[in-house]
């Protein structure tokens, strides 16, 4: 078989850069940037605790926050009453 002779392959060719080449490099780039894996805060707690305790522990920081827009909203509202 012709393929599998060696002395038949073609030599080794070096290509330049082209516009098209480029362009291809930079959409690759692009891919890997939004695929690249980042760390939040959240990865941090669920490396550290189980799934049902990170649950809870985003519960509770949820309503904290929900509280205290509330709570916010509560005091501009009886103030302006007065």
């Amino acid at each position: 078989m012709v393929d599998r002779d060696p002395y038949l392959w073609p030599g080794y060719i070096l290509t330049e850069p082209n516009k098209e080449t480029e362009a291809e490099a930079k959409l690759a780039k692009e891919i890997f940037a939004i695929v690249t894996e980042t760390k939040d805060n959240l990865d941090e707690v669920l490396e550290k605790n189980s799934f049902w305790k990170t649950v809870r522990i985003t519960t509770w920081i949820r309503q904290f926050l929900n509280n205290c827009k509330q709570a916010s909203r509560r005091n501009q509202r009886d103030s302006l009453a007065l």
